[in-house]
């Protein structure tokens, strides 16, 4: 398939929640940018990171992105007691997430717990695009919970001026007493368009 359709004035393609590939698969339709812009692709679960099929120019990590840079306890979702699988695994504590009506209704998985790294938004965009300028990121976000904490780190440190388009997928019905953070959807998109970004509502 030819991406090649349009010239891009962003210059890098952030795919954050990638799964098994089909995450990135589908911005790149919407998109119409693989061979303008510079790819970056990010898994933090391990399983499925692995079980990715990798696309040539597109720059792959097996990380995270949180708030904080640091080793965090990942939760790993598990089907029928087998490998962990990619549905619900996030970096959430379960003492607050409930995802039995996302995945398959009504069906609470289990978890494995394994440590990953993650790097914090803020260090993450500054190690990994140095020459980044306003409104020259289109990025897309859905990292089962985690967008909330990161969402308001890019507020609070004016690092939303980056982004010229935010594909993201919020989680606020997998929290079991509501968003433990600062801000719901509707909170979020009126940020993103008081500051320039166009949001879109990723599924």
């Amino acid at each position: 398939m030819d991406y090649r359709i349009k010239k891009h004035p962003e210059k890098y393609l952030l795919d954050f929640g990638t799964h098994f590939g089909e995450g990135l698969d589908r911005i790149l339709r919407l998109e119409k940018c693989q061979h303008d812009m510079e790819v970056h692709s990010f898994e933090a679960n391990p399983y499925t990171f692995k079980k990715n099929t990798f696309k040539p120019d597109v720059n792959y990590y097996n990380l995270g992105i949180s708030d904080k840079t640091g080793f965090y306890y990942f939760n790993c979702a598990k089907e029928n007691e087998g490998e962990p699988t990619g549905g619900g695994s996030t970096l959430m504590d379960l003492s607050v997430w409930d995802d039995k009506d996302i995945y398959k209704k009504g069906v609470t998985h289990t978890y494995e717990e394994v440590q990953v790294f993650c790097l914090s938004a803020v260090d993450l965009l500054d190690r990994l695009l140095p020459n980044k300028t306003e409104k020259s990121i289109v990025a897309k976000f859905d990292i089962e919970g985690a967008e909330y904490p990161i969402f308001n780190l890019l507020l609070e440190t004016d690092n939303l001026k980056w982004f010229s388009k935010i594909y993201v997928e919020f989680h606020e019905y997998c929290f079991k007493e509501g968003v433990p953070f600062q801000g719901e959807s509707g909170f979020w998109m009126d940020i993103f368009k008081s500051n320039g970004i166009e949001g879109v509502v990723w599924r």
